[in-house]
């Protein structure tokens, strides 16, 4: 009988799985073996097979299976799209083939004889492997033996998986290509690194000493435009309309033997839309090891930064649905107030006594109230917005840190929790998004809410130096010294079932990290400590 995993378990398996160096070595075997066996444990499962697409998609044949049993890997068999067109069909169609039982279902029944009865399989799940919309392979998980009804988050973990090999596949690629660059001399080998680049899924160019146009894949040329038939032997800037200055200046940088890369940036496609991509600038010398240009590679990673950004939305709004019962005391206690003083003066009106400077007192009083509801609703406003493409401004931090007070302040007054807030008097100014600091702040604070005790306390602190610091300190014992390594790990969380999904500080981190900053635990403090330095 399979175990059951839920979808936490399987995001932390994909996690795991694409922080191992062997990933991004460029040794796809390796790769493929590491990926095929760690999803075979998670599924619990037979066997899971890594089997590649042969031109032009006429057949597949399998690179590589592990065998859980026999706690070994296999690399034998192909299946023709003539014995199987249904199959095919599906797989190409459909992109995603659950069969609890191969024997029932329309799509596997062609591969019964050829395969599926020979191996003894009797539930599979196969998904394909897509690079830049292309099919290179699909990833089979077969069970044996048994039925089994393959649920939703199975086959969304096999999806991810699907993408960690087709990752490894384009730095597989792109390492055989580099190596090609530093063992062979450019000009003897132009014509192979060029039939090399028409294979390659992603966009990148060669440049020479001089920043000319020697090279460039397909896909390169399909996604920047250029305004001469023939680049080659053209300079880079002068190949491209309207080409961004600080695109020469980075590869004027490169030129001089500097390696550039970015994990992310926004530009505009040659289609109008914005798009995410990654990019790196490696220089490359010849035989004689001078410098003689520059490789410049090119990911499109828009479909997993939107994947970020939907799981960072999902964080806030798991983050408002854990403060909800806070904010309702927030807005119904002034609101009950409020309703008080308009109670009490229509009361004295009705009576006839009218007294002006006592009138003026509660409406300055209401007026206050109504300012703290606002806060409050702001705040709100805030975090549950999308703010991943939101330009930096001029923000007062102090302002940030007051909406946070004013946020969580009932909260930590229900629990007998003393809440301390230490700021200079000037003003202090910081160029940033101020809807990801707000949610940084609220995150610490509310993590703190949770760890503290009744009767305990927490403590906020600005401090301008030549870094500003904010520090959040609670009366908590600290983080255990074994898992002060692991709490800034997606989805690594401490809390019970239910009270966090073990986002918060490693997304919050990002953010940070994202206005230049720093988001630490500090593991001198007899306390729980978390200093944010921007």
């Amino acid at each position: 009988m399979n175990k059951t995993r839920d979808f936490n378990f399987y995001h932390k398996v994909v996690t795991s799985l694409s922080k191992r160096e062997e990933l991004r070595s460029g040794n796809l075997h390796e790769a493929l073996r590491i990926i095929l066996r760690e999803t075979a444990g998670a599924l619990d499962t037979a066997q899971v097979g890594f089997w590649s697409f042969q031109e032009p998609e006429d057949a597949i044949k399998n690179e590589l299976t592990y065998r859980s049993t026999e706690d070994d890997f296999i690399s034998s068999g192909i299946v023709s799209k003539e014995k199987a067109p249904r199959y095919f069909a599906e797989i190409l169609f459909e992109q995603v083939i659950s069969a609890d039982n191969v024997y029932d279902s329309p799509a596997t029944q062609e591969l019964v004889e050829v395969y599926l009865k020979p191996v003894g399989i009797f539930s599979l799940l196969d998904v394909p492997v897509m690079i830049q919309g292309e099919f290179v392979g699909i990833i089979c998980c077969e069970q044996k033996s048994t039925p089994r009804i393959w649920t939703s988050d199975e086959k969304y973990f096999v999806t991810l998986v699907s993408h960690l090999i087709s990752h490894s596949i384009e730095v597989d690629r792109r390492a055989k290509l580099l190596r090609i660059i530093e063992i062979e001399n450019l000009t003897s080998s132009e014509v192979q690194i060029k039939n090399l680049l028409k294979t390659l899924p992603i966009p990148l160019a060669i440049l020479d000493s001089e920043s000319r146009y020697l090279a460039y894949s397909e896909k390169w040329k399909n996604s920047f435009s250029f305004k001469m038939d023939n680049p080659i032997d053209c300079c880079i800037w002068d190949a491209h309309e309207n080409y961004d200055p600080k695109w020469i200046e980075r590869i004027k940088l490169a030129q001089s033997g500097q390696r550039l890369f970015q994990n992310e940036e926004l530009i505009k496609g040659i289609d109008g839309l914005d798009h995410w991509i990654s990019w790196q600038l490696e220089p490359w010398k010849n035989f004689q090891g001078e410098q003689a240009g520059i490789v410049v590679i090119c990911d499109d990673i828009t479909s997993r930064k939107e994947a970020d950004i939907i799981l960072n939305h999902t964080a806030k709004l798991t983050a408002l649905g854990e403060m909800a019962g806070g904010i309702a005391h927030e807005i119904n206690n002034p609101l009950s107030i409020l309703k008080g003083f308009v109670d009490l003066m229509q009361k004295k009106i009705n009576q006839g006594h009218f007294n002006q400077p006592e009138f003026e007192q509660y409406l300055q009083k209401s007026s206050s109230t109504i300012n703290r509801i606002s806060r409050v609703v702001r705040a709100m406003k805030k975090i549950s917005r999308d703010s991943s493409r939101d330009p930096l401004e001029d923000v007062s931090l102090n302002l940030l840190i007051e909406d946070a007070k004013d946020f969580m302040s009932e909260k930590f007054k229900a629990k007998e929790i003393s809440f301390m807030v230490l700021m200079p008097q000037e003003d202090v100014h910081f160029q940033c998004r101020s809807v990801e600091i707000s949610q940084v702040l609220l995150n610490l604070l509310t993590n703190s809410y949770q760890a503290v005790e009744n009767k305990g306390w927490v403590r906020i602190e600005l401090i301008v130096g030549p870094k500003m610091k904010i520090i959040i300190t609670d009366s908590g014992m600290g983080i255990p010294l074994e898992l002060q390594d692991k709490i800034f790990q997606p989805f690594f969380t401490t809390k019970d079932v239910g009270f966090g999904t073990g986002l918060g500080l490693s997304i919050s981190r990002k953010m940070i990290e994202g206005h230049g900053g720093t988001l630490r635990l500090n593991p001198e403090s007899q306390n729980t400590q978390f200093i944010i330095e921007l």
